[in-house]
């Protein structure tokens, strides 16, 4: 999996994509003028809170993937990670 991360001019955004769909994504929001880093991710996961993680390569901060996220990345290429609440607790 890739992590795509993209700042539009108000926040960053954390979008993961795999293969041929990151690179063309990352091209095409370098086209319209974003800044654009692309990092090479792992899954992870806590085995405390049933969780599927990826590790957000700057901060190191934890960005929750949905349950449903390989669905997700077979049928629409991609999809958008946030971090997890302060009150979820991650074992990392």
């Amino acid at each position: 999996m890739w992590l795509i991360k993209t700042f539009d001019g108000t926040r960053e955004r954390n979008i993961v994509a795999h293969g041929w769909f990151a690179r063309r994504l990352s091209e095409v929001l370098t086209d319209f003028g974003y800044r654009v880093d692309l990092f090479l991710v792992s899954e992870h996961y806590d085995p405390i809170t049933a969780t599927k993680f990826i590790l957000d390569p700057v901060t190191n901060e934890p960005l929750k993937l949905p349950k449903d996220y390989a669905r997700k990345l077979r049928d629409e290429g991609y999809f958008e990670v946030y971090p997890f609440s302060r009150r979820t607790a991650v074992a990392v």
